[in-house]
């Protein structure tokens, strides 16, 4: 009785520490993070099915500071960068586009196959494809 007991108190423990250290990865590097659940992060509504996904995103960027460029925040576990501010999301799009090429959302056995045909889900060569006739039409014409 008192071993298993015992062994609970090890594992949770254990737990907490692990949670704590993985939720810290924002502070670590100096980025303005959102507290979060030792679970969930910040997507416990989202999770639970209390929020749309998207919604729930957009309540994370009301959330943070109004100056903020961007803030960081967390899906579970993992650390994901909410982009704030137009010049920086311009950066990432345009200029720093190739390194960040084939890091799209979904699995690589992901059953949606209509949602994934898009620029953020396409992997390379079809991504550049779609980017090279899409790029046009956002470009303004001088």
């Amino acid at each position: 009785m008192l071993t298993s007991f015992a062994f609970i108190v090890i594992a949770i423990t254990l737990f907490w520490i692990h949670a704590r250290y993985k939720l810290s990865y924002w502070k670590q590097r100096g980025v303005e993070s959102l507290t979060g659940d030792l679970i969930f992060g910040n997507f416990k509504n989202a999770a639970l099915f209390r929020s749309a996904p998207g919604w729930h995103i957009g309540q994370l960027h009301k959330a943070a500071r109004t100056d903020a460029p961007f803030i960081g925040f967390y899906i579970f576990h993992k650390p994901c960068l909410l982009l704030r501010d137009p010049d920086i999301i311009k950066q990432f799009m345009i200029r720093d586009f190739d390194n960040f090429r084939d890091r799209h959302f979904g699995g690589s056995n992901q059953k949606d196959s209509m949602g994934m045909k898009n620029l953020f889900g396409l992997k390379n060569p079809a991504s550049k494809y779609v980017r090279t006739k899409i790029t046009p039409t956002l470009t303004r014409a001088s």
